[in-house]
């Protein structure tokens, strides 16, 4: 791929960028038994006179540049970190930051984890806003990506300061913070930054922290991988813990009581448009 375009693998990535940004579309690929789930991608694809192929897996792996592609691979324009606005965060909203998050696996399965508990975005440390979300943690994200703001900062320390004058409680997770997450009941906005699974947060970004808190576990390991700690802790903060069995309202705030946010593509046009998180 050139660094104006980007391989797009698997199933949910696809079909999620379809419905967000279908103007990013370059071309599709796919294998024969996918053809029926990717039928309305493809009849908008012919309207829209992109180009689109059938391929076997040693082709769908060779322009995807993974054997994990899950029988689709769209060439897209790519999904890349946008500047932070601390007036957006401000506003209102629950946002994770990642201190150093490199390894594409563990960034791609907390991005998954921050769309399906609602986050509105995440915040990158280390990262330059243009940069481009790898491949890798696209497939792994499994479409959620699409679903969040994402930005990146050069240094995060600064930032979480700047967000924590503004009133965003910043809550770090730490394996030795004095608290437990269980005794944090923030309200919104707020941030839960995590850091490498070695290291930890960076001394300046936990100086930067309204909050430090520790998830208490209850066996013989002393942490768990930074994707497992965000999915724990976003659990408990958002509130999951006090939802009804399925089918019962849910409370005030809670993901999925109110109405689910617009499309950051729309719907697809007949127009063309134009840790350390933890490593392993």
């Amino acid at each position: 791929m050139s660094r104006t375009s980007q391989a797009v693998c698997g199933l949910e990535a696809s079909l999620a960028l379809f419905r967000r940004r279908p103007g990013a579309i370059l071309r599709i690929h796919y294998r024969a038994d996918r053809l029926d789930v990717l039928r309305p991608l493809l009849a908008w694809a012919a309207r829209e006179r992109l180009p689109y192929r059938e391929l076997d897996d040693e082709g769908l792996s060779r322009v995807g540049a993974s054997a994990h592609h899950g029988g689709v691979v769209i060439v897209a324009q790519p999904l890349r970190f946008t500047s932070l606005a601390p007036e957006r965060p401000a506003g209102g909203g629950r946002w994770m930051a990642l201190d150093g998050v490199e390894n594409p696996h563990n960034l791609g399965a907390i991005l998954r984890t921050c769309a399906f508990f609602g986050l509105d975005g995440v915040l990158a440390g280390g990262v330059q806003p243009g940069e481009t979300l790898s491949a890798a943690a696209l497939r792994v994200a499994e479409g959620g990506a699409e679903h969040l703001v994402l930005c990146g900062v050069p240094a995060l320390a600064p930032a979480l300061a700047e967000l924590a004058r503004r009133g965003v409680e910043v809550i770090g997770l730490e394996t030795d913070a004095p608290r437990t997450l269980a005794a944090v009941s923030p309200r919104e906005p707020w941030l839960l930054a995590a850091g490498h699974e070695r290291a930890g947060l960076a001394p300046a970004v936990r100086a930067a922290c309204t909050h430090l808190c520790r998830i208490e576990g209850a066996g013989n390991l002393g942490s768990l991988n930074v994707s497992v700690s965000a999915g724990v802790a976003l659990y408990r903060l958002c509130g999951l813990e006090a939802v009804p069995a399925r089918g019962g309202p849910r409370p005030a705030g809670a993901p999925g009581a109110g109405p689910a946010p617009a499309p950051q593509g729309g719907e697809p046009r007949p127009r063309r448009q134009s840790d350390r998180g933890g490593r392993r």
